[in-house]
């Protein structure tokens, strides 16, 4: 048994699970990279027939949003691009995510632990979240 309060015993499965990777580190960016990646090859009907490789199924998603939410008027109502994008992707063009419980699921699953400390702060910035994690995905892309 091993202590990690005062007065509490916890055996080596119960601290795996209390310990979880921040959203910062290499290896959940590789999991968000994965997981986003096998979204985009599972949404055949997103994508014409000539986008073959990740890097041009990511950049056609962000052709689409400058197609079809990124013009002037939405550029002045939220001049944040990142927010803008999350609008975007709160219209659900992508198979992402998006009820209560599909989403603590996928951050579980992101954050390789069975336990998240705050459900409701993940909820509250889920889709602002999501954009920026695909920006960011995008720009490694095209390096």
């Amino acid at each position: 048994m091993l202590y990690l309060w005062p007065g509490k015993r916890h055996c080596k499965k119960q601290i795996k699970n209390l310990i979880m990777l921040r959203t910062n580190t290499k290896k959940y960016q590789e999991n968000f990279k994965n997981y986003f990646l096998e979204v985009l090859k599972n949404d055949c009907d997103f994508f014409p027939e000539y986008i073959k490789t990740d890097k041009d199924r990511v950049n056609y998603v962000f052709v689409s949003f400058d197609r079809t939410y990124n013009y002037l008027n939405n550029i002045r109502r939220t001049p944040n691009y990142q927010k803008r994008f999350a609008e975007w992707l709160q219209g659900l063009p992508l198979n992402i995510p998006y009820t209560y419980n599909d989403i603590i699921e996928l951050a579980k699953k992101l954050l390789e632990t069975d336990q998240l400390k705050n459900e409701d702060k993940i909820i509250q910035n889920y889709w602002i979240f999501m954009a920026l994690q695909i920006i960011k995905l995008r720009d490694k892309l095209n390096k």
